[in-house]
């Protein structure tokens, strides 16, 4: 696959605007011209939606294959004094729809703020290839700029914006809890609702804090705290009763089941 055919993220953790509580509508800076921890600048002037405006979705994570995924909808997109704009309406208003109730909750109380567009470059210059200085130049950055920049995006179509609700906010859910922002019942329907899951949430929170939790520790602590969730989802049944959700990812599932003991020595390590 072509780096420009690649799907792409990018997480901003910008100033939240919750502009309808009874609808769920939210405002987020989703991003702007600063340069990001990958060394990158995305131009906004570059920003085109021709296919997410036809579908525009609002999802968990960048999960997209399942409607369990869905969170809600971007009701607009738009480049406003160099940055993008987009308001998202989250489906507070479907009941089944626990994991939307629990992130709208949390991004009402300002415990999730996070949110990553994921887009398809179609115009871009790396450092050192032969057209950079031309680069520099279009894109108005100084030379100072330039020399801690690797890739500039001039062209970019998005496709989907995701809030990271369940994976790596451990220490964001168990504050919401403990804050009483986020109920024993909704904790519950999304997974964390037997002691050793609630155990395992609290440590992860203390863990994430710790100056010790290595990114290796860190990202299996995501895959746990995935597993937890989506366990949940499949031993609910559909409303007819015959067929049940089939939501795991094996290949997640077999990851963490490989390390899984030496992870939990970990975990446990780190938080007595």
């Amino acid at each position: 696959m072509s780096d420009k055919n690649k799907g792409i993220r990018r997480t901003l953790h910008p100033e939240v605007k919750v502009i309808d509580e009874k609808k769920g509508i939210v405002e987020y800076v989703a991003s702007d011209e600063t340069l990001d921890s990958h060394r990158e600048i995305v131009l906004s002037k570059g920003w085109k939606f021709d296919r997410f405006r036809k579908n525009a979705p609002f999802i968990n994570s960048h999960n997209s294959w399942s409607i369990d995924d869905q969170l809600g909808k971007v009701i607009s997109a738009d480049v406003i004094d160099g940055k993008l704009v987009e308001q998202v309406q989250w489906a507070i208003d479907v009941e089944e729809n626990k994991m939307a109730k629990l992130g709208f909750r949390m991004t009402e109380a300002g415990y999730l703020k996070a949110v990553s567009v994921g887009f398809y470059a179609e115009r871009q210059a790396w450092r050192h290839s032969d057209n950079w200085a031309e680069a520099v130049k279009e894109a108005g950055i100084t030379a100072e700029e330039a020399a801690m920049v690797r890739r500039i995006f001039f062209e970019q179509q998005q496709y989907e914006l995701s809030a990271v609700v369940i994976g790596s906010n451990p220490n964001a859910l168990a504050k919401a809890y403990d804050d009483g922002v986020v109920s024993d019942e909704l904790l519950d329907e999304c997974g964390f609702g037997g002691d050793d899951e609630f155990d395992f949430l609290q440590k992860a929170a203390t863990a994430v804090d710790s100056p010790d939790c290595t990114p290796a520790l860190k990202a299996m602590i995501g895959l746990e705290m995935n597993r937890v969730y989506r366990k949940n989802l499949n031993d609910q049944k559909i409303v007819s009763g015959t067929v049940a959700r089939k939501r795991a990812s094996a290949v997640e599932v077999e990851k963490l089941a490989a390390n899984r003991d030496s992870f939990i020595k970990q975990l446990s390590d780190l938080t007595q």
